[in-house]
């Protein structure tokens, strides 16, 4: 659940920054089509990896009852777009590229 709440609250937000007649600021800059694929792409691969993130943490914190194993899944499938972009930050850093993009 978390994580189609994440998907659904930066679907419009990207869509929004593609559009044409999108005014460009600091903090939402206009997308070009290369640039919303590849953060379109990045948002369906947070949504697949959510449930996994959530079985990890589950298994890592073992939480005592059920509202807490409930809470721990929202959390870490919600979490799950922050994680991944700390995942792939370190991967970044790990193996650089000469390409720069997003």
């Amino acid at each position: 659940m978390g994580g189609s709440i994440s998907l659904t609250r930066r679907l419009p937000e990207l869509q929004k920054q593609a559009r044409a007649k999108h005014i460009a600021t600091e903090k939402q800059p206009k997308l070009t089509q290369y640039e919303f694929r590849e953060y379109l792409t990045f948002q369906m691969v947070q949504f697949i990896s959510a449930p996994f993130l959530a079985i990890l943490a589950y298994y890592l914190i073992e939480p005592s009852n059920t509202t807490n194993a409930v809470a721990l899944a929202f959390t870490a499938g919600f979490a799950s777009e922050t994680i991944l972009l700390m995942v792939r930050s370190i991967a970044n850093k790990i193996f650089p590229n000469s390409r720069s993009g997003p």
